[in-house]
This record gives C-alpha cells, structure tokens and sequence, in this order.
C-alpha cells in the first residue's frame, strides 16, 4: 500500500514538473517571437532602435484604446558596453497616442537597449503599466 502512494505521489510530481516545464518553454518562444502582451488600456506599445555610426535613432509608439486619456513614463537609451545611460526622456501625453523619436549621439561599435516603461490611463483614471525594450 505505501509503494502504491510513492509511485502515485511521484507520478503527480512528474506531471506537475512536466507541466510547468512546457509552460516555461511556451512562454519562452512567445517571447522569442515578438508577440506583444495582452494588455487592457494599450493596443501597441513599441520602440525602436536603429545605430547608424555614431548616431542612434530611438523612436517609442504607444496606442492606447478607446477611452485612454493619457500616457506617461520614461524612454531610456542605454551604451551597454560602456555601462552609461545615453539619454533619459520623460514621456507624458495627454490622450491616447505617443509618438515620440529622438537622436542621439553614441559611440560606434557599441550595444545599446531602448527601453520605455509607463503607464496608460483609461478614462477613470486607472493606470496600468507597461514595458518594452529594443536592444542593438
């Protein structure tokens, strides 16, 4: 009777492992895949990086659904390589489209991340957040 609880117990463990390890896997390729969040106040939240020598181009779109009434947070380039932050921009919009791009000068060569990270506001007020980032 014990040995049956053991193999029943280790087969529950088994499955449970198994199942939270095609779920890591699941998400893992989403990601990979470019596949933006579901989210309930933002349609698309994207930015963009583009190095060109030693100018970079960092562009952020946010689109908000029916009913935002603002938009607010911080697009952030960051040198990688030399561990320095290239440029910090405060982002607020009222309304429910940001579109913002920005140049900057960097040193050629290096990697770089754009990242936004902010809040969309629906017409009561409520703030969610939301993130992306774009490395070069």
């Amino acid at each position: 009777m014990r040995s049956m609880k053991k193999s029943i117990k280790r087969n529950i463990t088994i499955l449970l492992l198994a199942f939270f390890v095609c779920f890591g896997i699941a998400k893992v390729s989403v990601q990979a895949a470019g596949i933006q969040p579901y989210w309930d106040n933002a349609d698309t939240v994207t930015v963009n990086l583009t190095v060109s020598g030693s100018t970079a181009r960092s562009s952020l779109t946010v689109k908000g659904k029916a009913g935002t009434s603002k938009i607010t947070g911080t697009l952030k380039l960051v040198d990688n390589t030399a561990g320095t932050n290239v440029g910090v921009w405060a982002i607020s919009v009222n309304g429910a489209n940001c579109s913002e791009t920005k140049s900057s000068s960097v040193t050629a060569g290096h990697k770089f991340t754009l990242s936004f990270s902010g809040y969309v506001y629906d017409a009561n007020g409520r703030g969610e957040y939301v993130s992306v980032s774009d490395s070069k």
